[in-house]
């Protein structure tokens, strides 16, 4: 079985990002520079996707059990459906990552 790395999972995708943006210019073909960019950007929109699960888990590691047994959160009305804040998330995310990277 594989050893599990001591990173989270937010971390390692963070530096295969930054390693995919390093190697970008060492390209001479744009085509191939701008897939690694985007790949960049697919490793950080990964990054970002992992970091929730981490919090939780640190949290849960850190209280026990009993974090989600104090006060259960109030329901909140729903504005938007599932998938339209979903959309929303991915698109202003995108958007920001994009501004970052393709400059």
């Amino acid at each position: 079985m594989p050893e599990r790395s001591l990173l989270p999972a937010s971390q390692r995708y963070r530096a295969r990002a930054e390693e995919c943006r390093l190697r970008a210019p060492s390209f001479r073909d744009p085509g191939i520079r701008n897939q690694m960019l985007r790949l960049a950007a697919d490793y950080e929109i990964k990054a970002m996707q992992a970091e929730p699960f981490e919090i939780k888990e640190s949290k849960n590691e850190e209280f026990g059990d009993t974090l989600d047994t104090l006060q259960p959160p109030l329901p909140s009305p729903p504005e938007r459906t599932f998938r339209e804040q979903a959309m929303a998330d991915f698109k202003a995310r995108w958007q920001s990552l994009t501004r970052l990277f393709l400059r």
